[in-house]
């Protein structure tokens, strides 16, 4: 009879325990859940496209570029998160401006429409004709050098760049052409604006080499699949990134970034110049100096407010989310391999979580208080 009083005074407990707890699993996201909302929350509706910041239909300056929309586009695509979007305008609006690139001379444009339908699983919705459009209109751009070494302009107009030969190249991959390319040529064309020091020039024959030069340099190699040729050169290139690394731990709100600017005492750093070093040296095999530094200053950057992730700022400069720097964000902790801390909760949550822990075990122990007391008086 006592066990089955005992039993009949157990049940409401486990019962309300059951129902303070559950909530705990519900309460807040993590910090996937918000990045991945975020990044939907800058697609507009109407076009399908997404802009840069969230979409704010009183703000004319945030519209929908093929940049941002790529960005977006590969954030999803890391985190998972491209099965539930809807598409159908978003192609036609990529294929309306991969036209536009093609008939005003934006080779960027292309390019990162292309890379953007790859994403979506509509590369075949160019069209061949569309493609050999592309195709005339990078050949359009390049030009050789008196050593035999093929490169590509950004505009007709200019002299065959790093930055141009990337575009050109990326948007050859996504289409699955990079076998049309004079790859030799073009792998000449990178490989020769190399530096002593183990930094990329704009090309062969510029002077300076900078960290953004050396990340579209090895990604142009990467896509081309002559990495390789890069092999006896590797430690001094990796050196030479690294040397942007900001490694003062004072300067606490840059410790464990990159920087664009290594020279000055104030070194800071930015996600861009971060994505740019973390692709590069991952690209080559090695890492950052410091992985858990570099993972725990990109969290630093995550918003409070929306979820997304900013650039790094000036200390009471206002810092906006960014479709651009959370795809950079989500890409480096991906590179390395520490995608896994986007899996903790984030925001106001741990604060809710140790009220609801206080309660269930101000609950627990008054319930328990309450069936010794019942049993006591059983016995009495």
């Amino acid at each position: 009879m006592t066990k089955k009083r005992t039993l009949v005074a157990i049940l409401p407990l486990i019962f309300i325990i059951s129902i303070v707890a559950f909530p705990i699993i519900g309460l807040g996201k993590s910090r996937q859940e918000y990045a991945a909302d975020f990044l939907k929350s800058t697609q507009d509706e109407i076009w399908g496209a997404f802009s840069e910041y969230i979409y704010n239909e009183d703000d004319e300056t945030e519209m929908e570029t093929p940049l941002s929309t790529r960005s977006a586009l590969g954030g999803l695509y890391l985190l998972d998160a491209l099965s539930d979007l809807e598409t159908t305008r978003l192609k036609t609006w990529l294929l309306e401006r991969l036209n536009w690139g093609i008939d005003y001379n934006n080779l960027q444009n292309a390019s990162e429409c292309i890379e953007s339908l790859y994403y979506i699983d509509e590369i075949a919705s160019i069209g061949t004709v569309r493609k050999n459009d592309f195709k005339e209109f990078s050949a359009n751009r390049s030009e050789y050098t008196v050593s035999g070494e093929l490169g590509y302009a950004l505009d007709e107009d200019l002299e065959p760049t790093i930055f141009g030969t990337y575009f050109v190249v990326k948007g050859y991959y996504f289409l699955d052409y990079i076998n049309e390319l004079e790859v030799t040529n073009i792998t000449n064309f990178v490989v020769n604006s190399l530096e002593p020091t183990g930094g990329f020039k704009a090309s062969p024959i510029s002077t300076g080499s900078s960290l953004t030069a050396t990340f579209f340099a090895i990604q142009t190699l990467k896509y081309l699949n002559t990495l390789n040729l890069l092999e006896p050169n590797k430690s001094q290139i990796s050196q030479y990134i690294n040397e942007f690394f900001v490694e003062d731990q004072i300067l606490e709100s840059h410790y464990g970034g990159y920087t664009y600017i290594p020279e000055i005492e104030m070194q800071f750093a930015t996600v861009s110049a971060t994505y740019d070093a973390v692709i590069a040296l991952s690209l080559l095999g090695t890492s950052v100096p410091i992985v858990e530094a570099t993972a725990q200053w990109i969290l630093r950057n995550q918003n409070q407010v929306d979820g997304g992730f900013s650039e790094n700022a000036l200390e009471g400069v206002e810092r906006r989310s960014s479709s651009i720097t959370t795809y950079q964000s989500i890409r480096i902790l991906s590179e390395l391999g520490q995608l896994d801390l986007l899996s903790e909760q984030f925001g106001d949550y741990k604060l809710r979580w140790w009220i609801v822990l206080i309660v269930v075990i101000v609950i627990l122990g008054g319930s328990i208080g309450g069936i010794i007391y019942y049993q006591r008086r059983i016995r009495l």
